[in-house]
């Protein structure tokens, strides 16, 4: 007896020593996450919207298409990105005392390693049970293959059960009930609901639907390399929606349109946000669930009942352990599943596919509101999308100052023409010219760029860096001013800017109203290899533009190039000068327009898949 006692402290001694570091290291985990994660549990967002929850505070800035004045042509440039000053979705509360206490206390005791045992499994169990659908020992459409996935979905209401669910509140406030799906297609009205769309907040929200109702989950493609999960989502006819590359996201709603028009599977779920955003917060929605132009399901997942621990999953699939472990740790957990709407799209959205994504958002929006358990924090909407979290992550890993959570990426690619791959890519470069990591790029760094003296820089190179600063700051140039400047040498609409950067790089020593001539041609024949560019040489370009004067006025040279309609010798010269001299290689694929609204240098276009030369320039 005494040596089974001792054997039962000696076991518990060792679960108890292992539960507490492992608390430990789910603690320091949370510690160690990016800034932005967090907010303090206290914490009230500030922010500016409509009564429909459409953020009213978000924006962006259009470059005039006059020309600008004289005396003004060494002021910032025209082309701004409106600051974002709304709540960042992608950020969680912190621990606090009691949820710490409290993991402490679960791991210590047991309880979070029994839980978590169990939980592995039941996704074994669940596994062997899919094995025969995997294997393609049971055909689709049988009673077996029926039978098992019933099974499959009992076990992921077991799941539920282990992480503190013990009961999910479900309400229904549709005025009709909803169709069943049928094996037949019938006319337009009478067709059964083929999508149900939800919003994205915890790692249980497909959980959730997959035991309450009967559909079937459209997700990323990532999560089917994850060990056994993938298997089982795979056999429950789990639609992979694969978003990587131009192509990629054309065949995601090829993907996604026929697995709705499919009436012989079950009702495709869809998460329209593309990731998952804070309880507080729903993010904008991606098109692909309102392409087939069918009546869909719209249903929201209410979380603001856990006032203790923060369930929402806003991190990256290697951190997918860390809110497991959390979740064991959890005396109860609450959810409230709304039936909200069945949404039948009008002759408007028809038409208008981003108009009926946009007013099923509020539709959803206007769900969780309705249950959300503390009215002066309700739940907002945001322009937010998952381009935006990569942006933020990719930011943060190369430099923790490097924040982007004043923008959105909708406002730069409307206002800038950019693609979401360029402006990822363009952070890197950003980060790079950032040597003391603060988040902006300062005069010297500036001046390193283009190897000048920061303590004797001319003033052409003084000018210029003070037209790209930030509207806070003439003494640093942030990340959006810097996705201002490269654009403004390809895009055609930013023509007026572009010619502002030119004037100022090259006016007169003495007389800064006016740009010289030779200057012009000494700093272009000095640092570039001579070209031909579309039959016109920059000698060419200078003797139209200038004729037998030898400096012009801003006013006089902006009027001159669009007459000549010399735009593209402008852009040619910004780029060739200014962004091959700081590696900046894009091409025609990098921006949203094509044709004649965006010009690209070849000699750019060319180093984008070489090695990039040196290319010196001393704006002098």
């Amino acid at each position: 007896m005494f040596t089974l006692f001792n054997l039962f402290v000696s076991v518990y001694t060792l679960i108890a020593t292992i539960g507490f570091w492992t608390a430990r290291w789910i603690i320091q985990q949370y510690d160690k996450a990016p800034s932005y994660s967090y907010v303090d549990s206290t914490q009230q967002y500030v922010y500016s919207y409509d009564d429909d929850g459409d953020n009213a505070g978000t924006g962006t800035g259009n470059s005039s298409s006059s020309s600008g004045n004289g005396d003004e042509h060494d002021q910032k440039l025209q082309t701004k990105l409106q600051e974002y000053k709304g709540p960042n979705p992608f950020t969680i509360r912190k621990l606090s005392r009691y949820e710490r206490c409290k993991i402490y206390v679960c791991c210590v005791t047991g309880i979070a390693l029994i839980r978590f045992s169990m939980f592995i499994a039941l996704l074994f169990c669940g596994y062997l049970i899919s094995l025969p659908i995997n294997l393609n020992v049971v055909h689709k459409g049988s009673l077996l293959h029926a039978f098992i996935v019933r099974c499959i979905r009992r076990c992921i209401g077991g799941v539920l059960f282990l992480f503190a669910f013990y009961f999910v509140d479900e309400t229904d406030s549709r005025s009709k009930p909803a169709a069943a799906a049928t094996a037949a297609a019938p006319d337009d009205d009478s067709k059964p609901i083929r999508v149900i769309v939800c919003n994205h907040c915890t790692i249980f929200d497909g959980v959730v639907l997959l035991w309450r109702t009967n559909g079937v989950i459209a997700a990323k493609q990532e999560l089917s390399k994850v060990p056994i999960v993938g298997s089982i989502m795979n056999a429950l006819q789990t639609v992979w929606i694969d978003r990587s590359g131009k192509q990629g996201k054309e065949y995601a709603k090829q993907q996604i349109i026929a697995a709705i028009n499919d009436f012989d599977a079950p009702p495709l779920i869809i998460f329209p946000q593309g990731t998952c955003s804070n309880i507080h917060t729903i993010t904008s929605f991606r098109t692909g669930a309102y392409l087939p132009k069918q009546k869909i399901l719209e249903i929201s997942l209410d979380w603001t009942r856990n006032t203790n621990c923060d369930l929402s999953f806003v991190a990256d699939l290697h951190t997918l352990a860390h809110f497991i472990h959390v979740a064991c740790c959890q005396f109860i957990n609450y959810c409230h599943l709304d039936i909200y709407n069945e949404h039948a799209p009008s002759k408007a959205e028809r038409e208008n596919i981003n108009l009926f994504a946009h007013n099923s958002r509020k539709m959803v929006l206007r769900s969780l509101n309705r249950y959300n358990v503390n009215p002066s924090l309700p739940i907002v909407a945001t322009n937010h999308s998952y381009s935006d979290f990569c942006l933020l992550r990719k930011a943060y890993s190369s430099n923790a100052n490097f924040n982007t959570t004043n923008i959105l990426m909708d406002d730069i690619i409307s206002t800038l023409q950019l693609r979401t791959t360029t402006i990822t890519y363009l952070a890197e470069i950003f980060s790079s010219f950032d040597v003391n990591k603060s988040g902006f790029i300062e005069f010297d760094e500036f001046c390193s760029a283009f190897d000048q003296d920061a303590n004797n820089p001319s003033k052409n190179m003084q000018h210029f860096f003070r037209m790209l600063t930030t509207s806070e700051h003439s003494d640093r140039i942030g990340f959006t001013e810097f996705l201002v400047a490269v654009a403004t040498c390809f895009v055609d609409d930013k023509l007026e800017d572009a010619v502002k950067i030119m004037f100022n790089a090259n006016h007169s020593e003495t007389d800064e109203r006016y740009m010289v001539k030779e200057m012009v041609l000494h700093t272009y024949d000095k640092h570039c290899v001579p070209d031909v560019h579309h039959g016109h040489s920059m000698e060419k370009f200078v003797a139209d533009i200038f004729g037998d004067r030898e400096q012009l006025s801003f006013d006089e040279f902006y009027r001159n190039v669009i007459e000549q309609k010399y735009g593209f010798m402008v852009q040619h010269y910004l780029q060739t000068i200014i962004t091959m001299r700081l590696k900046i290689k894009l091409t025609n694929e990098d921006f949203v327009l094509h044709g004649n609204r965006v010009h690209v240098n070849p000699l750019t276009e060319l180093m984008r898949s070489t090695s990039v030369q040196s290319v010196d320039m001393n704006l002098n």
